[in-house]
């Protein structure tokens, strides 16, 4: 006895005996954080390209050698480079954070939420033994941003 359908086979498969090929594939809600990583990828891949082949000269060549490269000063120096040198970098750096949060409520590592939906750096829930200085010098910076935004009215 043979069987002309195999059963196992998903619906719309010819081996189930019907005409209509594979299932195009469908967009879902589900799949747009992977399509914004993807592109983020591919735009932060195109433009440390760039950055590798037009602006090579600014790489420090102290950090380029064999012994360099054994010890990773030179990884750390392509890095560095590719970081400050990337023309795109604080767009990218910001487009993932808002996509991130947007797309899924990702806050980051770096930001808690706390009550009332205020958000927190972890450096601002830190305990620090040397507090009273951390105090003073973030006091400073307060009052220089303050004195700054006068300034501007």
């Amino acid at each position: 006895m043979t069987i002309p359908v195999d059963p196992l086979a998903p619906p719309a498969s010819p081996a189930r005996g019907s005409s209509i090929g594979a299932l195009p594939l469908r967009i879902r809600p589900s799949m747009l954080p992977g399509v914004a990583l993807l592109a983020i990828l591919v735009v932060g891949l195109a433009a440390s390209l760039y950055t590798l082949v037009f602006k090579h000269a600014e790489l420090p060549a102290k950090d380029i050698s064999w012994s360099a490269a054994a010890d990773g000063t030179t990884t750390t120096a392509v890095g560095d480079f590719l970081q400050h040198a990337n023309p795109l970098e604080t767009p990218l750096v910001t487009f993932d954070r808002v996509t991130s949060y947007l797309l899924t409520g990702d806050l980051g590592a770096r930001v808690r939420r706390g009550c009332g939906n205020w958000l927190f750096l972890t450096d601002e829930l830190a305990l620090n033994h040397d507090r009273l200085d951390n105090a003073a010098k973030h006091i400073r910076m307060v009052e220089e941003v303050a004195s700054y935004l006068k300034s501007r009215h």
